[in-house]
């Protein structure tokens, strides 16, 4: 059995960004704004709301963070996450396991070494589990295929033919 936790810097980040992002932006406009009627008392509020949506989104996270944890069994994947008010745990049994994919994204990969391995069964609902921000997201993979192996199944890297997208006009429709 093996006990895994996404790496905390990273995955605060990944969960902050949004929120970031949109409180800068609504303070670069209430600045705009302020600038722009010579009213320097406008900033306050604005500065605020981004303190108020930046410790909100910080705080989110963390808990996010402290509730998401993997436990890997020779014949069962186990997902525990949740949020400020939910909590949630996903088993997997390798038997079902359909897909494994790795997603490494630029920035985190670069800068923080972590990456998302997704793990897809099939059953009676499929269900999937998503290890995210791990440390060292290929030798996670690897494990992930040789427990496949163990257990009967070729699991061998595939070329993808096709993969099924909405088309333009209809996801705007």
């Amino acid at each position: 059995m093996t006990e895994l936790r996404p790496r905390r810097s990273a995955f605060l980040l990944a969960r902050m960004a949004p929120a970031i992002i949109t409180a800068s932006a609504l303070l670069l406009a209430d600045a705009a704004i302020a600038a722009a009627s010579g009213l320097s008392q406008l900033l306050l509020p604005g500065a605020g709301l981004w303190f108020a949506l930046v410790g909100l989104s910080g705080l989110s996270a963390y808990v996010a963070w402290t509730k998401e944890r993997y436990i890997i069994h020779p014949g069962l994947l186990i997902a525990h996450s949740g949020g400020l008010l939910s909590e949630r745990s996903t088993e997997l049994d390798v038997g079902n396991i359909t897909h494994v994919k790795q997603r490494l994204s630029w920035p985190r990969y670069q800068l923080f070494g972590v990456g998302d391995v997704i793990v897809q069964s099939a059953g009676s609902s499929s269900a999937e589990v998503v290890f995210r921000s791990v440390r060292r997201p290929d030798a996670l993979y690897e494990r992930i295929r040789a427990l496949l192996r163990e257990g009967g199944f070729s699991a061998r890297a595939g070329e993808l033919l096709h993969r099924e997208q909405p088309g333009a006009l209809g996801a705007l429709a």
